[in-house]
């Protein structure tokens, strides 16, 4: 047996090689937005250890707005751990992952000398959460217009950690400026006027809400259960919706508001 198979063996320095043009390089298809839960010395220290760590992000944005890049872009950086997006489980194979230094909401991991004056609590949510200021703001929405530019992401493919891993990861938390991302930048997704083209949205009919709500959440991108009950894995979801799309109410419960936004998303960023 040892010897037929050895008649299959190559020899890699007889390999030929060929040339062609007809090749590009891989490119990201999703922005993946973290908080790092650290200050700039913790994140940078806990992004840069040894592999045992499983740990990276293409680039970091400080709290003062500098950007560190870590990862190139062209390479597989370890940022998103178990998730799900349109389908897709390999989340870092096809994305930038970009972390930022928020502590994200007041608890033990947060040092007691950190400023807290600035801390804000929604509605829905016992916490109280960081925001992010305004000169790291500005920094993040450069970088992503790059991306945007450069790699030609569309824009329901900017998205949170807490949209690829419902339940599992809240970054980067309701206070992150998705909207004013869109309506200063033009980057990622909104809906700008709930009432606009109102009778051209379809609502689910009365006794139809949840699973009306799970399934536009899986047409938008969540990995939703088909469940049609509120289970805790669906409120998970729509807590994550509501903490992009309706940071105002992140209760996970899906109410007319939520469910209106959701229709207007699904119509506006699946259909066209």
């Amino acid at each position: 047996m040892s010897s037929e198979k050895s008649q299959f063996t190559t020899n890699l320095e007889d390999i030929e090689h060929f040339s062609t043009e007809n090749y590009t390089a891989r490119k990201p298809q999703l922005v993946v937005l973290h908080y790092t839960a650290g200050s700039d010395k913790s994140s940078l220290e806990w992004l840069a250890k040894s592999r045992d760590s499983g740990v990276s992000a293409h680039y970091l944005i400080k709290g003062d707005g500098g950007i560190v890049q870590i990862v190139r872009d062209g390479m597989r950086a370890w940022h998103g751990g178990r998730g799900v997006w349109r389908g897709l489980s390999d989340i870092n194979s096809l994305s930038l992952g970009v972390e930022i230094v928020n502590w994200g909401y007041d608890d033990v991991h947060v040092p007691e000398e950190v400023d807290r004056s600035s801390c804000v609590m929604l509605s829905g949510s016992p916490l109280k959460w960081f925001p992010f200021p305004e000169e790291q703001f500005r920094s993040i929405a450069e970088l992503l217009v790059d991306f945007k530019e450069r790699w030609d992401i569309q824009p329901s493919l900017f998205i949170g950690h807490s949209d690829i891993a419902p339940g599992r990861k809240v970054d980067p938390g309701p206070l992150f400026p998705w909207e004013r991302l869109y309506k200063e930048f033009g980057i990622g997704a909104w809906v700008e006027d709930l009432e606009r083209d109102l009778c051209f949205v379809t609502l689910p009919q009365a006794g139809k809400e949840i699973l009306w709500t799970q399934l536009r959440l899986r047409d938008y991108g969540y990995g939703c259960p088909l469940t049609g009950e509120l289970d805790e894995g669906t409120q998970a979801v729509v807590q994550a919706f509501q903490m992009h799309f309706r940071p105002s109410l992140i209760d996970g419960k899906p109410d007319v508001e939520t469910r209106l936004i959701l229709a207007h998303l699904v119509d506006l960023y699946c259909y066209n």
